[in-house]
């Protein structure tokens, strides 16, 4: 996947609060591993997709498809909870519109980049974690079948 982040000049080592609420995700998926991981990966691989084609749409000047990723982006952003992209993206799909201010929707495409891809990056790492927690459970799941197997 070809990636076009917008990195923000004042960020900063310190560790940021989460953008996605993964409680809630797992709780939904009920706490399944691999269904959640899945679900990871098709969010990163979409969402990677839809903001390359807002920055197409933002840099050709296509209002008609502006407003289209901004619904889009919003209804995919839902189950995540990734609520600081709500305003950013009702505002976008406001002005493409009424088909104005494009400069607004160039400085809030980049402020939608920057939060999606630390959103994207905030997944990753979890799924790393879900990745090692699963091959942990399967690897005690294998010494115990073992250790049966020589009684």
């Amino acid at each position: 996947m070809s990636e076009t982040r917008i990195n923000n000049p004042t960020d900063s080592p310190e560790r940021k609060p989460p953008l996605c609420d993964l409680p809630s995700v797992k709780k939904i998926m009920k706490a399944n591993t691999t269904m959640l991981c899945t679900a990871i990966d098709s969010f990163c691989n979409r969402m990677g997709k839809n903001l390359e084609e807002m920055n197409t749409a933002v840099k050709n000047g296509n209002y008609e498809q502006i407003e289209n990723m901004a619904t889009t982006i919003a209804a995919f952003i839902v189950i995540w909870k990734i609520v600081s992209l709500k305003d950013i993206l009702k505002e976008m799909e406001d002005l493409a519109k009424k088909k104005e201010n494009i400069k607004r929707l160039a400085f809030l495409n980049t402020q939608l980049h920057y939060i999606s891809w630390r959103a994207i990056d905030e997944l990753t790492a979890e799924r790393m974690i879900l990745l090692q927690e699963l091959k942990t459970k399967k690897e005690g799941q294998i010494e115990n079948d073992e250790a049966g197997d020589n009684k």
